[in-house]
């Protein structure tokens, strides 16, 4: 039996450094982002304006599938060696999930994102009320009786219970902040001045007016409806 031991151990011992060698592999003679200035530039034909493929669910669908094989591409083409990158391209993989109604992957990416935030605060308080929405889901696809209302209700509550106040206090504020002030004429608004310009000149959409774009329809079709519970929580 403990000559079976050692074989086994011996075995192991081999096999995790040949692991390693196997994944540096995998990343050789990739080309590095070691800044934002180092990363591929996509843009996207748009027919129309932006505010018009923000409100055309047809054309905002295949902007994703674009920037979503884009982005992806980043990940398997590349090796990147920035964090602020990283972070960002995993918050757009969950923002076009959750548009795609992937909420796995959504949740997947989600978690990334928040362990690349360098702040306490920033990683406590990041894309709280998404995260509450995947847990009432969740809770709701497991079969809990509740109201949709009354399990968003309480997923926010035990992600709010579990935060030290003095620190996330402020990004708590600004949420609150955000939910007051937004709705989804003000971001039409926003689209409409500030992306329909830059469409109308060049004839297409940067990738990161797109991904503006995914947040924002985000928030406009899975936040706002829910305004009211997030703000009683939030201000209880």
């Amino acid at each position: 039996m403990k000559s079976l031991l050692m074989s086994l151990l011996s075995l192991l011992l081999f096999l995790l450094p040949m692991r390693g060698m196997a994944q540096d592999a995998s990343q050789a003679g990739k080309p590095h982002i070691t800044t934002e200035a180092d990363i591929p530039r996509f843009t996207y034909d748009v027919s129309g304006s932006a505010s018009e493929v923000f409100q055309n669910p047809e054309a905002m669908d295949d902007l994703m599938k674009r920037l979503r094989l884009d982005i992806k591409g980043l990940l398997e083409d590349y090796v990147i060696d920035d964090r602020a990158t990283r972070k960002s391209i995993h918050g757009t993989l969950a923002m076009i999930a959750l548009l795609e109604e992937d909420y796995s992957a959504a949740g997947r990416h989600i978690d990334l994102a928040r362990e690349l935030e360098e702040k306490q605060a920033s990683r406590a308080a990041a894309n709280l009320l998404l995260r509450s929405l995947l847990a009432a889901r969740q809770a709701m696809d497991n079969g809990q009786e509740l109201q949709w209302q009354e399990a968003l209700s309480h997923a926010l509550q035990d992600r709010l219970g579990s935060m030290p106040w003095d620190i996330v206090q402020d990004e708590i504020e600004s949420i609150k902040g955000q939910l007051e002030l937004m709705s989804e004429n003000l971001a039409l608004g926003i689209i409409q001045s500030t992306m329909d310009p830059a469409v109308s000149e060049k004839g297409s959409l940067s990738a990161d007016l797109a991904k503006q774009l995914a947040s924002m329809k985000v928030y406009v079709t899975m936040i706002l409806p829910d305004r009211d519970t997030y703000h009683s929580v939030l201000t209880s």
